[in-house]
């Protein structure tokens, strides 16, 4: 049988390399010349608000133009790690972002020094009308800045710094790959394939993927401990300049919610660690072990006997556009347009880059993952198009305002993973044993984003905690990261089979644009739940509700969002508590058919 898989169309962008390269230094030259009409602009007044209203505009086109051109270049790159012609173009559109950076750190400042009255009459002008939000964000952001001078200096700074890190890792990690044996013979696989090898109904295939995968990692854990120092280094040198007191405190802006809405969520989160703990060990059980292993998380229900094929690509576009259609019709036609028109990047190849993603482009998406025919990948494809889907919604909105933290950016795409399971689930042709894998596959969610996701925010917090003092060692990151796997996972998992390198094989701790880049998951996971649970007390007005908060999340603070449009409290930790309890009805029936199926059994 064919996988099949489908390639981008990434032409209908820049249809040659000379196209691309053009329009790149293009903007190039444009932010460079905003650049120099902002230094020439008298200081922020009522007199001057007209002025920099029409610099502001130009400014926002910049960021428009720069979308499309640094998300293609993000593309080409992740498609071959190892071209080296993309991997310099990335590397060259560091040049672009350092002048990015300094509008908008000199903006920003300008913003922050202004009055109280010259702000206001910005924002009155007709050219400035629904920006109040994301210009209230850079003022806020100016008052954490240094002099103008100094935030020039670090954006110069980083494409050789900080960046350079970030790109050093994403081509080192893309291009290994690790030994497997199996059918009699030894197998080098790119690393890309790792994750789908990690969900193999095989347990020796799992434990043997993880082991030799990391035997790459370790044998090349001093650089990526390098990476990892010198990329927390330079941003807590940047917090104690910028006057940012606690290295949180810019995780929680650039997530766009506050310390108090952080802190319940977590404390609901801790409370219910025993929730998705419950489930490991019953599926220990399932797996015959007496405890599960990090290599068994993403282990697939045990087949007894019974070899289930793979997923074939154009099965899973099917499956997908058919549960989408089923509860939620408008999500179901733009997923068939998303398929039918090539904005997915699946195929299995060496060079890719490991891991999914999912980034505007001007009036379009594009999604990008390695697809092996697992429920798993058809979970991702669908994550994704819930990202996707979030920028369709957006996509006539004014580009300020589609600029959405990264909490509710993962709102839409894990509603979307719901929606999917959920009909599955709910499907009256869905034996037992298919129920039972639907179940276990949205459990393994829970245990995701109630165990794993928060793993990741306590190992980093403590990781940065100690990296104040100076470079942290190798030894040292490791415990880190064993010491957070055994607080949330407890004793569901065996604590002789544990991940120490989760680390360095994880690259979402080495994205130089945002720290932290962990809690949002379980924020987007709990929130969605939460939404999730209005859908009966919406009625026929839900649809609406739930597009316009999906529209409303560039333009105004998480908590006033939720509050304004669906009526929750996301500082309240009974919020949270009630949006984990929503799930513990996967629990309940994952058990409740085990048992019945066990009392038939001769």
């Amino acid at each position: 049988m064919t996988l099949g898989h489908s390639n981008w169309d990434l032409a209908s962008f820049f249809e040659t390399d000379e196209a691309f390269q053009k329009s790149r230094d293009q903007l190039l030259a444009d932010a460079k010349q905003a650049l120099v009409n902002l230094q020439n602009l008298p200081a922020l007044t009522v007199k001057t608000a007209e002025y920099w209203a029409n610099w502001t505009l130009t400014l926002e086109t910049l960021h428009a133009k720069s979308e499309i051109v640094e998300m293609y270049v993000y593309c080409r790159h992740a498609d071959d790690v190892r071209d080296e012609k993309y991997a310099q173009a990335l590397a060259r559109f560091s040049e672009i972002t350092a002048v990015a950076q300094k509008n908008e750190a000199q903006f920003q400042i300008v913003l922050a020094s202004a009055d109280d009255e010259s702000f206001e009459a910005l924002l009155s002008l007709d050219q400035m009308k629904g920006l109040a939000h994301p210009l209230q964000r850079r003022r806020e952001a100016g008052s954490k800045k240094m002099s103008p001078e100094l935030e020039a200096l670090a954006a110069d700074l980083a494409p050789t710094g900080l960046k350079a890190w970030g790109r050093l890792y994403s081509t080192i990690a893309g291009s290994l790959t690790f030994d497997l044996a199996r059918n009699g013979k030894t197998e080098k696989l790119p690393m890309a394939l790792r994750n789908s090898m990690l969900s193999n109904p095989d347990a020796d295939i799992r434990a043997d993927t993880l082991q030799n995968a990391n035997l790459e990692f370790a044998r090349l854990e001093e650089v990526f401990a390098a990476a990892l120092n010198a990329i927390s280094g330079q941003r807590l040198a940047l917090y104690k300049r910028r006057g940012i007191s606690h290295f949180l405190d810019q995780a929680l802006f650039d997530a766009g919610i506050t310390s108090e809405t952080l802190d319940a969520m977590m404390a609901a989160i801790k409370d219910a660690y025993e929730l998705p703990r419950e489930f490991l060990r019953r599926k220990a059980q399932l797996l015959g072990k007496k405890q599960l292993g990090f290599q068994d998380l993403a282990a697939p229900m045990p087949s007894n006997g019974t070899k289930t094929p793979p997923i074939t690509w154009d099965l899973a576009g099917e499956r997908i556009v058919k549960a989408f259609h089923t509860s939620y019709h408008a999500l179901g036609e733009f997923a068939e347009t998303a398929i039918k028109e090539k904005w997915i990047e699946s195929e299995i190849r060496e060079g890719k880059s490991p891991g999914g993603f999912c980034g505007p482009m001007g009036k379009q998406s594009r999604i990008f993952m390695t697809y092996n025919g697992t429920l798993n990948d058809i979970q991702t494809l669908a994550h994704e198009l819930g990202h996707a889907f979030h920028n369709e919604i957006m996509k006539d909105i004014r580009q300020f305002n589609r600029e959405y933290p990264m909490t509710l950016a993962e709102t839409a795409s894990t509603f979307a993973e719901t929606l999917f399971t959920d009909a599955l689930l709910s499907d009256p042709n869905s034996s037992d044993l298919e129920r039972l894998k639907v179940l276990d596959t949205r459990l393994k969610n829970q245990v995701a984003f109630i165990l794993d996701t928060p793993m990741r925010f306590i190992f980093e917090r403590s990781f940065y905690e100690e990296r104040k003092n100076g470079p942290v060692s190798v030894s040292r990151i490791k415990e880190l990261m064993l010491n957070a796997q055994r607080e949330t996972f407890g004793d569901a998992l065996n604590s002789e089979e544990l991940d120490p390198y989760f680390w360095a094989s994880k690259l979402h701790f080495y994205i130089t644009e945002v720290s932290f880049y962990n809690f949002p998951y379980s924020f987007g996971y709990l929130f969605s739940m939460g939404i999730y649970a209005q859908r009966e007390r919406l009625g026929d007005k839900f649809e609406a509700a739930y597009e316009e908060l999906l529209r409303a999340t560039g333009a105004g603070k998480a908590e006033k969002i939720a509050l304004d449009i669906m009526g929750i409290d996301l500082t309240s930790k009974a919020f949270w508590a009630e949006a984990i309890e929503s799930t513990r009805a996967d629990l309940t029936m994952f058990k409740a058919i085990l048992a019945q199926n066990e009392q038939t059994e001769p």
